[in-house]
């Protein structure tokens, strides 16, 4: 079994899905009102719980996936294929036993209570 963690954002930026586990992901989901933000992205932080792949390859082709809808498939600003999952930097791997229990890697959340622990803002 083969999984995807999502490690950081490609812009290094912190993420509520940093150090998880892809456990959905369909980049051509619109919501009810037609808007677009990328699809539908869900993480786990159990890799038990997570998609899983046959192999590495299969495993980046679905990071590499593109909207099926001819409205998003491309990107506006430069006509190149949209790739909502490959905004983050991922590490493609087979899990072992001692894979849930790797360092959590900073998020959003546990970024802000390291400050909040701190007494800052």
């Amino acid at each position: 079994m083969i999984v995807i963690r999502i490690l950081n954002r490609v812009d290094g930026g912190l993420t509520g899905f940093n150090g998880k586990y892809v456990a959905k992901y369909d980049p051509t989901a619109h919501w009810p009102d037609g808007s677009y933000d990328g699809g539908i992205l869900e993480v786990t932080e159990d890799p038990a719980k997570a998609l899983q792949f046959r192999d590495a390859m299969e495993a980046t082709e679905t990071w590499k996936r593109t909207p099926g809808c001819k409205c998003h498939a491309t990107r506006p600003w430069d006509g190149k294929p949209n790739r909502p999952l490959t905004a983050f930097n991922v590490e493609i791997f087979a899990p072992t036993p001692a894979a849930s229990s790797r360092p959590a890697l900073p998020t959003i959340s546990s970024e802000k209570q390291a400050h909040k622990q701190k007494g800052e803002r």
